[in-house]
């Protein structure tokens, strides 16, 4: 129901995501999850694979720039009460984005660095800003990697 008679608008967006976005959304964060995983269990075999940030460089800034905004976020957050937890997760967050930063990197290590914290936090706090970010960085890493989801 969109029509009220109150004016106002933050019940309304509140209400319009929940009925739209947030459904739709779980979904797409369980497809992703399933399908890194699946992803990750490929890499063995090309494991001393060497990426650097020129390869892709528009991904590679999209990426680092999600993981700034994951930082960010993290920091300002209030809903998480966790603070042991979530300094562990800033500091993952954190050394990804340095390996990253590096130049080059081994695939397998930004995997086995990023992608564990990234689906931890897109799966925690799939409702929130925090997990929305978290769930693009990692589809912006995932990009700049060259792994495919399907």
């Amino acid at each position: 129901d969109f029509m009220y008679r109150e004016n106002d608008f933050d019940i309304m967006v509140n209400d319009v995501v929940s009925q739209l976005f947030r459904p739709s959304q779980r979904e797409l964060r369980r497809f992703v999850g399933h399908q890194v995983s699946a992803s990750s269990m490929s890499l063995a075999p090309a494991s001393d694979r060497i990426v650097r940030h020129t390869d892709n460089l528009l991904a590679f800034e999209e990426t680092s720039k999600k993981l700034i905004e994951l930082e960010n976020a993290l920091r300002d957050t209030n809903s998480y009460s966790d603070l042991e937890d979530r300094g562990q997760r800033m500091g993952e967050v954190a050394a990804g984005r340095a390996l990253i930063s590096a130049g080059r990197a081994r695939l397998s290590a930004v995997v086995t660095v990023l992608v564990p914290p990234l689906k931890y936090l897109a799966d925690k706090f799939a409702d929130q800003a925090v997990g929305a970010i978290a769930s693009l960085a990692l589809t912006a890493l995932l990009a700049w990697l060259g792994l495919s989801l399907f």
